[in-house]
């Protein structure tokens, strides 16, 4: 990357992001004028994001995500919200404080607060490590090459949000709700590259930190609260998807705890709920298992709101909902007429349609009373998932969930515990990929979806009267540094050498020793601030410690950021693991149209500067569906309407199904446009599991297809026959 190119990236960056943080800190001043602190950034922080995300899609709808565009509709929308937020008269002077949002206690320990930095710190060092791995050789993680990536980077190519991509045979995927895609978006947009999407899900951990800890300040427990969101974050099913990729499950665990922590803070009552419902509303636009929490969220605060209020609380929260996570509904309401795309709904006289689907799909429940499946698949598939102290996760998640739901006097907490069980139960019955009748071998990769309810479980038990005792809260910190120690032990984080069988495979190398030198010298200089006393108040004519050591950090991030760039670039999928040699290919291509078949991770055909056009060749189907191509005539016409430049072809489900290489080789190099330019396959590819690059130099003759088998086999038996009679 140029330092043109960095230069207009940062400038965007900043032009597009000051006015949404001025405008997202007018509106919770003017809401919420007495908070501050953890509780005051994380309500500016779902604000600032709802901002972007409205602001987004209407450029979006409109056919004009471009650079300018998204840029103007950020400082339109940071404009209309500082100017609207300013104009409404404030409800009550501030000072005026209910008992849900005064501020912490400021005794709070400083040992607690040292045990919660170091905890932090032992469960960065992974993510620091990936986020390193990353940004030396690219995101790597089958989803964010699958589909994250490329939602993102067809937006950005179309400039449009309007219609579907289809990245596979099965038409499920299309239709996923993209708020986290969207904000990739914004970052290609800004650099004309994916730099800044390794560390975008750092700034959603740090915003699931900065709620866990606001969850517990007003009780003066908040970094007992921490250390349990520090427990899930450091699991194997999040350190080995999460950091420096493009997945989306921190996501929503970051805005769940967002939604606890206003609630937590604030009450059922008008604004709070507002900031809630908006956090609600853009996990419901991220991710289909949010829904439950999200509806339930919804319901357990209008039940708990006082009588006479609780219309207008509803109502503010299904328009919290529509306006923060609704569009992608909507879009597939109009496209397919179904908003819950895969699933075929049928209630009564009521039914919704839905494509088609080839991949079988299974609920846990299933299997719930099978011995055989808890043995091979569940407690496996837990132990890979959360670690060596599984076990430890799940019974703290439960006795949160279960206390906090029983809780006496707590609204609001017992709420909490509601949704942590539904959401909990809802993962057990909701349908998803399992693998296999009879073989769920996707499950450890599945309980990622389960974390919602374990983290807000986890989370909410510090807040539990008896932990007002000190020696209760010494054990709580005992037991958490604990259990993250035998987690981080885990060979699915670290290569431990423990002969277990691991989720996947750990950080290592030189990502392993720059995530350990970063994340000890954040926690080193974190703890220095602390013992000397640096609380953030600022002394007569000095600014905030906190203030001084943010610009700096921004400053140093800034300007070591080019170096970055510039290693980026010349790294980035130079050694992809799954087509090696045909993504160093593509590393040199640009504006190029390539259509593929069988390749799932397809994120690294779309070039240095993600302007490749990569598309999956298919028929479409009825309900918006989509399939794969039976005949050579509909291949050689789809490829010419297509206008592709190059083909990449691979068996259905490449790199990890056993399926053989499909007929679309033999369909478009038996014609003398089309010639083989590549034969690849991953660094520890099986036999016979390769992928062909094929240039296409003219059009495909439909009239020239060779034979099927089929019609050959008839074909001999007609001449058979006629040999026979005669």
């Amino acid at each position: 990357m140029s330092i043109g190119g960095y230069a207009v990236g940062v400038l965007l960056a900043l032009v597009s992001l000051l006015p949404i943080a001025a405008g997202a800190r007018q509106v919770r001043a003017r809401v919420l004028p007495s908070w501050s602190g953890s509780a005051a950034r994380v309500g500016e922080a779902v604000i600032a994001v709802t901002l972007v995300i409205l602001a987004l899609e209407v450029v979006g709808v409109m056919g004009v995500l471009t650079q300018v565009g998204a840029a103007v509709a950020c400082v339109t929308t940071g404009a209309i919200a500082w100017v609207g937020a300013g104009s409404v008269p404030g409800r009550r002077r501030r000072g005026h404080t209910t008992v849900a949002e005064r501020a912490p206690h400021p005794g709070t320990s400083r040992v607690a607060v040292a045990v919660a930095v170091i905890g932090v710190s032992v469960a960065g060092a992974p993510w620091l490590g990936w986020v390193a791995f990353a940004y030396r050789q690219g995101m790597q993680t089958v989803d964010t090459l699958w589909y994250h990536m490329p939602f993102a980077a067809r937006f950005v190519q179309s400039a449009s949000i309007l219609h579907l991509h289809y990245v596979d045979r099965d038409p499920a995927t299309p239709f996923f709700p993209a708020n986290s895609e969207l904000l990739h978006a914004l970052g290609l947009l800004w650099f004309r590259s994916d730099l800044l999407s390794p560390v975008i899900n750092l700034a959603w951990a740090a915003l699931a930190l900065a709620a866990a800890w606001s969850i517990g300040s007003a009780a003066r427990r908040g970094p007992h609260c921490l250390l349990g969101a520090v427990l899930v974050l450091g699991t194997p099913g999040l350190v080995d998807t999460q950091p420096g990729e493009a997945y989306n499950d921190i996501v929503c665990l970051a805005l769940l705890l967002a939604c606890a922590a206003v609630l937590v803070r604030g009450g059922a009552r008008p604004a709070p709920t507002s900031i809630a419902a908006a956090a609600a509303g853009l996990a419901l636009g991220t991710k289909y298992t949010m829904i439950v929490p999200a509806i339930v969220l919804g319901v357990g605060v209008v039940a708990i709101s006082a009588q006479g209020t609780r219309m207008r609380q509803a109502g503010l929260w299904a328009i919290g909902l529509v306006l923060a996570g609704g569009y992608w509904y909507v879009r597939n309401a109009v496209i397919a007429g179904n908003p819950l795309v895969p699933l075929s709904v049928h209630l009564g006289p009521l039914s919704l349609p839905a494509p088609l689907l080839s991949t079988p799909q299974f609920t846990v429940f299933q299997y719930l009373t099978d011995l055989h499946m808890w043995r091979a698949y569940y407690l496996p598939g837990l132990r890979q998932s959360l670690g060596l102290a599984w076990w430890a996760l799940v019974a703290l998640g439960a006795v949160g969930a279960l206390s906090s739901l029983l809780a006496r006097g707590q609204a609001v907490r017992r709420v909490l515990g509601g949704v942590a069980v539904v959401s909990a139960v809802a993962f057990v019955m909701t349908p998803q990929f399992l693998g296999s009748p009879g073989a769920p071998i996707f499950f450890a990769a599945n309980v990622r979806y389960a974390l919602g309810a374990i983290v807000l479980g986890i989370v909410l038990l510090p807040l539990n009267p008896v932990f007002g005792r000190e020696r209760v809260g010494a054990l709580w910190l005992g037991l958490t540094i604990a259990v993250l120690a035998a987690t981080e032990l885990d060979p699915g984080v670290w290569p431990t050498g423990i002969r277990v069988r691991p989720l996947f495979l750990p950080v290592h190398g030189q990502s392993a020793v720059i995530g350990v030198a970063a994340a000890s010298t954040l926690g080193l200089g974190a703890l220095l601030l602390l013992w000397r006393g640096g609380s953030g108040e600022p002394r007569r004519g000095r600014l905030p410690v906190a203030t001084v050591v943010a610009c700096a950090t921004a400053l140093a991030v800034i300007v070591g950021g080019l170096s970055i760039a510039e290693s980026y670039s010349r790294g980035r999928y130079a050694s992809a693991l799954r087509i090696p040699t045909i993504s160093a290919w593509a590393r040199g291509i640009r504006n190029a149209r390539i259509g593929i078949v069988g390749l799932g991770e397809q994120y690294t055909l779309y070039g240095p500067d993600d302007s490749n056009y990569v598309q999956y060749i298919g028929r479409s189907r009825p309900h918006a569906g989509f399939g794969a191509i039976t005949n050579c005539p509909d291949w050689r016409r789809a490829v010419d309407r297509g206008h592709y430049q190059w083909l990449v072809l691979g068996p259905s489900g490449f790199p990890t199904s056993s399926h053989k290489m499909g007929p679309e080789v033999g369909w478009t190099t038996s014609t003398p446009a089309a010639t083989i330019l590549i034969r690849d396959r991953p660094i520890s590819a099986v036999s016979g599991k390769s992928v062909v690059l094929v240039g296409i130099h003219g059009l495909l003759d439909p009239s020239s297809c060779p034979p099927s088998p089929t019609a050959i086999a008839t074909r001999q038996g007609e001449t058979r026959g006629l040999l026979s009679g005669a």
